[in-house]
């Protein structure tokens, strides 16, 4: 059941607060390790009547600190804060990070933000939560912190999959590998993306395949290829076969996301749309004809229809 979430920005905010449990990081792509340290939060806030808290960066300190390498996100922050609110977390504290923020000592960091602010009971963090100036502060600092401001310290361990710690690193190098139920099994639900409809070029339409057209933002950047997905709107749930690229047979130029709804013939501009990810079929490729190119988007289909025909799932 959905609870109602306070997003807060300013911490000069939380004069007063009243008292919260609460768990610390990026939580991008809310895996499920993620998942197991939400769920602790939540039940511990229940049972000390507090407000069950998730304090969090905006931008990703990675992308921050590090602005060259090729880190893409697994979510928006918006579809972060939808699940974290079906979860029962009721407070989310997003702090800008900036180079005064990234400055803080962790003794400095745990005294104005957790303590005199966001007033913190008791903090879970997982088992190699690294904090303040250039990550000098860990778990053991934690402790040591948390004897001295009386505020408990519960370090999560890790949640493993075949002897693999589960990490938003993980699923990233499953998404880019195209190793979408490796990611998916990472991750606790399907990778998805989420936009409003826009007008393409009409070509699937001309082909005969009408698509629905969403900007590929940078979180979709890293996929190429075809995939079978589910496209949900409406509180509907459809079947397609979605192409994420250049469309390299029509010399496309801008990759755009390209989802043929199958059974489907309505129209969905500007229409805010779901699409999750299930499996991949095959790389993106250049045809020698458009006859060649219909001929394999007709396989994609066929396929498609195959996997959910074959796959038993939730659809």
């Amino acid at each position: 059941m959905q609870t109602k979430l306070t997003l807060i920005r300013d911490v000069s905010a939380l004069q007063n607060a009243r008292p919260c449990i609460a768990t610390i990081g990026n939580f991008d792509g809310l895996h499920l390790g993620h998942q197991a340290i939400i769920k602790k939060v939540v039940t511990k806030a229940q049972q000390q009547s507090c407000i069950p808290t998730v304090i969090t960066f905006e931008p990703a300190p990675q992308s921050f600190l590090r602005p060259d390498n090729k880190f893409f996100r697994l979510m928006s922050f918006t579809q972060k804060l939808e699940i974290l609110a079906e979860w029962g977390i009721r407070q989310v504290i997003c702090l800008r990070f900036n180079r005064h923020l990234a400055g803080y000592s962790p003794l400095a960091f745990m005294q104005h933000y957790l303590v005199n602010h966001a007033n913190v009971r008791c903090l879970l963090v997982g088992e190699d939560f690294r904090f303040g100036h250039q990550q000098q502060g860990d778990v053991q600092t934690l402790l040591s912190l948390g004897s001295q401001f009386d505020v408990e310290i519960e370090p999560i361990k890790h949640v493993q999959i075949q002897n693999n710690k589960i990490s938003s690193t993980l699923i990233r190098q499953s998404l880019v590998n195209g190793d979408m139920e490796g990611a998916n099994s990472l991750l606790g639900r399907k990778f998805s993306v989420k936009g409003r409809v826009v007008k393409g070029a009409m070509r699937g339409r001309q082909l005969g395949f009408a698509t629905a057209n969403l900007p590929c933002k940078r979180r979709a950047s890293h996929l190429s290829g075809v995939f079978v997905t589910k496209v949900r709107f409406d509180h509907k749930t459809y079947l397609a076969a979605t192409n994420i690229g250049k469309r390299p047979t029509v010399n496309g130029e801008n990759r755009t996301i390209e989802a043929h709804v199958l059974d489907f013939s309505g129209n969905l501009y500007g229409k805010k749309i779901e699409i999750e990810f299930l499996h991949k079929l095959r790389d993106e490729k250049r045809f020698d004809s458009i006859d060649l190119l219909i001929e394999q988007i007709k396989c994609d289909v066929e396929q498609t229809r195959h996997f959910f025909i074959n796959t038993p799932m939730e659809v």
